[in-house]
């Protein structure tokens, strides 16, 4: 045995780049490496965070384009190789020199084109704005008056329900605007001649402060007791429930399904806003959130009347245009539809394979009390790499633009090639070059027995020769 502490070190760190001993670096990477008590384990890969969005590219026809890098983890480290080490026994500082001949980059990636990730009601609003000669009901003035009665309903516990409601599934609703059946109903679908532009525009108007108090929001009942108003909007919601089940987002079409159950007993009478405000004020919601806006407590729910004949027949009138929507998020699904033309997310996995420069792992030497050496490595440093990513396909005119923008995306590859070799320095790796560092020169070298390796556990002396 070496008798001396940087003739120690230095065979030590030897011995893992030796494949006739027990601790060689790349076999014990790939099958981890145990002595007595001690196991270390493999190491199979190393996981970074998340890009998040990172736009690509904002152009006709696609709007702005933009992937986010998920799942993110850099494996193969068995292919490690030796580069030299120092060490000075005087400061007890080492550094040894390392490079990954091919390290692998793989992960998931999601392609997004004209995200929608404002507000359902000024997305909803826009959609109606496309409308030649409609009125524009979702002008910015508009929105912000619609805003303004936040204030007012955040004052009681309904009001507050209900804006609760809207924002914990804002997202869900954004999303049903990708649904090209309900988007072009939601901006034509006719009662009695007139679309939800129209209808839009009349609550608008009797929004306004000098109306508030005067003008219908939902115009003058007929016979029934209804008006197109309500027909309208019972229309729209019965869509809106049956994309959002489409889509997996049963929760915000249960919350959607609830406000008309919850406002349905006043229905019948031509209403200000003022006089809705009020209904809101004194009604009791079907939950009760407490303690923080996303926490909720199960309550009496409103009690149910029978369904009126009118509801029944739009439910009739409407059943093929809910077949529709289904129809389309189906196609979606099985690729029939290609994703790109809907503005949904598109899923994918990539990979890339990595040459690294030669990185510098630093670390300190001590002696315990026995004068054995100890080692820590603490840090890895050096030269990022070029990281070229190459994606999975997917179908449709779209793949090939994002892939020759993301070979151009020069800021992108440098942000990998730094986290690449952050994560290289990882406490993952640290931790295992160091504890084979300490098993190394406490151990006399083993035989290698199938995939087993046994060793003698000698502890070494200082006079040891």
């Amino acid at each position: 045995m070496p008798n001396s502490l940087d003739s120690a070190v230095e065979a030590a760190w030897n011995s893992m780049w030796d494949r006739s001993t027990p601790y060689h670096l790349p076999t014990s990477v790939r099958t981890g490496l145990k002595s007595g008590l001690t196991w270390i384990k493999p190491l199979d890969s190393l996981p970074f965070a998340n890009t998040g969005d990172v736009v690509l590219f904002n152009r006709p026809p696609w709007g702005g384009v933009s992937i986010d890098l998920q799942n993110n983890e850099v494996s193969q480290l068995d292919s490690a190789v030796n580069e030299g080490l120092s060490f000075d026994p005087q400061t007890g500082i080492i550094q040894g020199k390392i490079r990954f001949t091919e390290v692998k980059y793989t992960g998931k990636y999601i392609v997004r084109r004209g995200r929608s990730n404002g507000s359902a009601l000024m997305l909803g609003g826009s959609v109606l704005k496309n409308i030649q000669g409609a009125p524009a009901p979702g002008d910015d003035a508009n929105i912000t008056l619609a805003k303004s009665y936040q204030s007012e309903l955040l004052q009681n516990k309904s009001g507050r329900f209900m804006l609760g409601s809207y924002y914990d599934h804002n997202e869900a609703y954004c999303k049903a605007f990708t649904n090209d059946v309900f988007r072009g109903r939601w901006q034509s679908y006719p009662t009695n001649g007139k679309t939800t532009s129209y209808y839009a525009a009349q609550t608008s108007t009797a929004a306004q402060s000098a109306n508030r108090n005067t003008v219908s929001v939902n115009g003058t009942p007929d016979n029934t007791g209804y008006s197109d108003y309500n027909s309208h909007a019972f229309s729209m919601q019965l869509m809106l429930v049956a994309v959002c089940n489409c889509q997996g987002n049963n929760d915000a079409a249960t919350a959607a399904s609830n406000f008309h159950d919850y406002s349905q007993p006043h229905s019948t009478q031509s209403q200000t806003v003022n006089s809705v405000l009020g209904i809101v004020s004194s009604s009791t919601p079907p939950v009760t959130r407490v303690d923080g806006p996303l926490a909720l407590q199960s309550a009496s729910p409103a009690p149910k009347v029978p369904e009126p004949a009118w509801k029944k027949k739009i439910r009739e009138d409407l059943a093929p245009v809910l077949a529709e929507i289904q129809k389309e998020e189906d196609d979606v699904r099985r690729g029939i539809k290609l994703r790109e033309t809907t503005g949904l997310p598109i899923y994918g996995e990539f990979r890339a394979y990595i040459a690294t420069s030669t990185l510098t792992i630093t670390g300190s030497v001590r002696q315990d009390e026995a004068g054995e050496p100890v080692v820590e490595f603490t840090r890895l440093s050096g030269d990022s790499p070029e990281v070229n990513l190459t994606l999975s396909p997917f179908q449709g005119g779209l793949f090939p633009e994002v892939e020759a923008s993301l070979a151009k995306a020069n800021f992108l590859k440098a942000v990998l090639g730094k986290r690449i070799v952050s994560a290289l320095g990882s406490p993952k790796l640290l931790t295992h070059l160091s504890q084979l560092m300490n098993m190394a020169t406490s151990h006399k070298p083993g035989r290698v027995v199938g995939r087993v390796r046994e060793y003698s556990q000698c502890p070494k002396t200082r006079n040891q020769a």
